[in-house]
């Protein structure tokens, strides 16, 4: 059943088979496995009506679904009157506008709804996603909330524009140029360190959501990319070349024969793709580049 709590209600939020605080700090349980978790929505008390997602009703327009413990609820609303949400890199400033204007134009606050408490936090997530995902999301004009992602993992779906992607481009390539050649080189061994002690499952979430982030780039975008990783990669020297080429080699043998296999297949579509794209002149000269590159290496094989 639909719960509405006031703010006080929403702090002191609790299963009723909770320890308390002091007795969970003692405990060994994560925290994400405690059932202290809930789902709530915003509503716009100016737009009354009816609105549904699944059995939970709504009498005021929803524009915000999110998830939490304890005053989290609350935080957007508390971040909004104190003008913590004045700067554009604070939070979501769709929803952000949208309360600001409730609160100047009804002179009361944004409706706060419980869905569901009582919920550990992969419950909470599920129920978040499901929630968005039937009310839907502005930035994709299937409804009127103003969530920027999917919900549950983060900014899965996130809707990001071509501008906002160079804007972010530039913004890393001016602080990684800032850091010495000694610390680039420490921060990717870093990286490189992490990325080996993530689980198999993590990696693989992770290449859906960059195959998924290039497949939505323009093709133009895509080419120039293309073009700039081919400049870096010839300007580099003959040791990093090599160094990368042992890397390569060393990444490889710890693939099994089918992922081998699965690599090939799908770099060998992606090849058909980009040159099925090109233009005539295109594709001439990527066969003058290759032919070219098959002389160099008939030479070299005879010296």
């Amino acid at each position: 059943m639909t719960t509405y709590l006031s703010y006080d209600d929403i702090i002191r939020l609790e299963h009723p088979n909770l320890v308390s605080h002091d007795q969970w700090t003692k405990l060994t349980v994560p925290k994400s496995e405690q059932p202290i978790f809930y789902v709530y929505v915003y509503l716009d008390p100016t737009k009354p009506g009816l609105w549904r997602a699944g059995k939970y009703k709504f009498k005021y327009e929803p524009f915000y679904v999110g998830k939490g413990h304890g005053p989290r609820a609350i935080v957007h609303l508390t971040a909004v009157m104190n003008g913590w949400s004045m700067s554009k890199e604070h939070g979501n400033r769709h929803k952000n506008r949208r309360i600001r204007k409730i609160l100047r134009e009804s002179n009361s606050d944004p409706v706060i709804q419980v869905v569901k408490h009582g919920l550990t936090d992969d419950e909470s997530k599920v129920l978040e996603s499901w929630c968005i995902k039937t009310l839907g999301r502005r930035n994709t004009n299937s409804g009127p909330l103003t969530n920027l992602t999917d919900g549950g993992e983060g900014t899965s779906g996130k809707v990001v524009s071509l501008k906002e992607r160079r804007n972010l481009s530039k913004k890393i390539r001016e602080y990684w140029s800032s850091l010495s050649a000694e610390e680039r080189r420490r921060r990717g061994e870093l990286f490189a360190a992490a990325y080996a002690n993530q689980s198999a499952e993590t990696k693989l979430r992770a290449k859906e959501k960059f195959a998924r982030t290039w497949s939505s780039l323009p093709e133009e975008y895509k080419r120039r990319i293309r073009l700039k990783q081919r400049k870096a990669h010839r300007s580099r020297s003959e040791e990093a070349k090599d160094l990368q080429r042992m890397r390569s080699k060393a990444t490889y043998r710890r693939k099994s024969d089918e992922e081998l296999v699965e690599i090939c297949k799908r770099k060998s579509e992606g090849q058909k793709r980009r040159y099925a794209a090109q233009t005539p002149e295109q594709k001439e000269a990527f066969r003058r580049t290759m032919s070219e590159a098959a002389k160099k290496r008939e030479a070299a094989k005879r010296v």
